[in-house]
């Protein structure tokens, strides 16, 4: 199913890029602390960017179902995690699953 224009994934931002080119991506790179709602902003969670780990498997020539494959998930979870949504809820990457993902796309 195809993105409608307003649903189109975010570029990366130009920092994200050129650590992208710069080499081997650690988990430290793809999360990022972020206000948590709950909290009225005054605390902060851990996010999974998960657009950079979508830029580092394209850049690698992995496809999404190859990469679900090494992972031993299903392919629809991926794509959700990859989209961060599932319907009306939100499904994001874990913090275990974001490093897992990270190891095999350099192996």
């Amino acid at each position: 199913m195809a993105r409608k224009k307003s649903e189109a994934r975010k570029p990366l931002t130009k920092k994200q890029a050129q650590r992208l080119a710069a080499g081997p991506l650690t988990i430290a790179d793809v999360v990022v602390k972020k206000s948590c709602p709950c909290c009225d902003g005054k605390g902060k969670q851990e996010v999974v960017e998960s657009r950079m780990l979508v830029a580092l498997r394209e850049s690698r020539g992995i496809t999404q179902a190859d990469m679900a494959n090494r992972l031993g998930i299903a392919p629809t979870y991926l794509s959700q995690c990859e989209n961060q949504r599932n319907g009306k809820r939100a499904v994001a990457f874990t913090r275990e699953l974001a490093e897992r993902y990270i190891e095999t796309a350099y192996t």
